[in-house]
């Protein structure tokens, strides 16, 4: 068996950092951070709580953080589409990293440029439906969205994929937004479901129009194929 280390064992590396010049240490924090995209975060966020910079250079700070998480998991994550999938502690560590970036741009102001370069890079693993992230990669292509702009353009980029999972994600969005020509003529795309008939039916419920959300709601209960029981409640909840 290997002997345990000393706590002394640190205490080279600790007189070296103190006997170092600041422009060396510079040069080596820059040379790790530059190839190792976890290091470089880890360098940025520490950096942003010890000292004080001007917002215009926090912000930059921020999306440079934001891209070294993206850098991080990219590799992996091409990997998982490939494959269809990957051990569970490669899956956790994409998703985690997926959270934390869903989290980071939650919290900050990150310019809209930048924002649409990042959903550019998620996009296509959005498109694949082959990594078994699709949830993980919608809230953090979602998190991207930070005003209307961003989420018609979002919607737009999901309805021009033509494939039916990212239209039904188009058609929430459409919808959230009150876009009622896009999310009607999405909706008309395919109701098979009693789920679908009862999505259309709230979706009349809620404009207002309570006739024409029973009447298809009624015929959802004679035309659908199964998953019915939202329509049911919906039905029986309001009597008629």
């Amino acid at each position: 068996m290997g002997k345990k280390k000393s706590k002394k064992a640190a205490q080279p590396l600790q007189q070296l950092i103190e006997a170092a010049d600041p422009a060396v240490l510079s040069e080596l924090i820059q040379q790790l951070a530059a190839s190792r995209p976890a290091a470089r975060r880890q360098c940025l966020e520490f950096l942003q709580k010890h000292v004080n910079v001007t917002p215009e250079n926090n912000t930059r700070a921020d999306v440079e953080a934001v891209f070294s998480i993206w850098d991080e998991l990219e590799p992996e994550l091409a990997d998982l589409i490939e494959y269809g999938g990957g051990p569970d502690e490669i899956v956790d560590h994409v998703a985690g990293l997926l959270y934390d970036l869903a989290q980071k741009l939650k919290q900050c102001a990150i310019p809209r440029d930048d924002r649409c370069a990042l959903l550019d890079y998620v996009m296509p693993f959005i498109s694949s439906g082959n990594s078994g992230m699709e949830d993980s990669l919608y809230e953090f292509a979602d998190a991207l969205c930070q005003d209307d702009e961003d989420w018609h353009h979002f919607a737009i980029r999901l309805e021009n994929s033509g494939r039916d999972a990212l239209l039904n994600h188009a058609r929430r969005i459409y919808r959230k937004l009150g876009d009622r020509d896009k999310y009607l003529s999405l909706r008309s795309r395919r109701m098979e479901y009693g789920a679908d008939y009862h999505d259309l039916a709230s979706f009349y419920w809620e404009q207002g129009d309570r006739d024409k959300a029973i009447e298809i709601a009624r015929e959802g209960l004679q035309k659908a194929k199964g998953r019915m029981d939202e329509l049911k409640a919906f039905v029986t909840k309001r009597g008629r």
